[in-house]
């Protein structure tokens, strides 16, 4: 049998190998490289997933991080009351009523204090006594005396040279007077002095220093001056004058009731000065 050509046997066992499902070295070498690329396809998306895995991880682990709170301001502190406790101002005053006088200020509490004014005033002359004779020395006089009671819910800061105190109040003043007249020349009837007024002050301490206080007043008084102006079965009746506020306001002195919303005392209606003992807080 004669000898095949080297080509035409390669060709022969091409045609053999493709007819029995075998690749060739020749036709192997493509599909190698196909398989390759594809896999370094996959390894890509591979890599590609698994990056986008991981942002998706980083995002969801950010976004489950508690949001930090924002600090919440602190209150500022109260201050607490003045330590004003068990001490005593002394001074003089004019009150909304009028009554020029001295006047003691006591903390029973350090928001609270206690107070006593005292007021007097005198006038003598000669007059006649019961023989007529013109010897005798007729001494007449007023005195004005009553409590008061304050509640200071605002205090300054102690530590200002100069700081104020503001207060709401109560005094409850009594005046009286003597005439200094002889027994015959009294009445049944009530011709004395007498006038209770009561006093609704707004004040202020405004302190220079620690002790010395300048004291200014506002507010309301009520005048109540006793007695019946109606005469009697006898033709008599009342003639007390009180301190004198009807003929003040246009008619005649007497028994009756007054309200003032103190027009007496220019701006501050009421002003003192009081100096203040004890303890302070340094």
């Amino acid at each position: 049998m004669p000898s095949l050509p080297f080509a035409h046997a390669s060709t022969l066992a091409a045609a053999l190998g493709l007819t029995l499902g075998f690749a060739s070295p020749a036709a192997a070498a493509p599909s190698k490289k196909a398989d390759e690329e594809e896999k370094s396809d996959e390894d890509a998306d591979a890599e590609e997933d698994s990056a986008e895995d991981a942002d998706a991880s980083a995002s969801a682990s950010v976004s489950a991080k508690p949001k930090k709170k924002k600090p919440k301001k602190e209150k500022k502190a109260k201050r607490p009351p003045a330590d004003m406790k068990n001490r005593v101002g002394f001074g003089a005053m004019r009150t909304l009523a009028g009554l020029n006088g001295l006047f003691v200020r006591w903390y029973a509490a350090n928001r609270f204090t206690v107070g006593l004014n005292l007021g007097a005033a005198t006038f003598s002359h000669k007059d006649t006594d019961e023989n007529g004779d013109f010897d005798r020395t007729r001494t007449v006089g007023a005195v004005g005396v009553g409590p008061e009671f304050f509640f200071w819910p605002f205090q300054g800061d102690r530590s200002q040279q100069v700081h104020a105190d503001f207060g709401v109040g109560a005094r409850l003043t009594t005046y009286f007077g003597f005439l200094g007249q002889l027994e015959e020349e009294q009445t049944d009837t009530m011709d004395t002095p007498l006038e209770i007024d009561i006093e609704v002050p707004a004040s202020v301490q405004l302190f220079i220093g620690k002790r010395v206080a300048i004291v200014p007043e506002f507010g309301v008084a009520f005048r109540i001056i006793p007695g019946n102006r109606e005469p009697d079965q006898n033709g008599e009746f009342d003639s007390n004058p009180g301190r004198g506020i009807g003929s003040l306001r246009g008619t005649t002195d007497g028994p009756g009731f007054g309200f003032e919303l103190g027009d007496h005392g220019g701006l501050f209606m009421g002003i003192g000065f009081a100096y203040f003992f004890g303890k302070t807080a340094d």
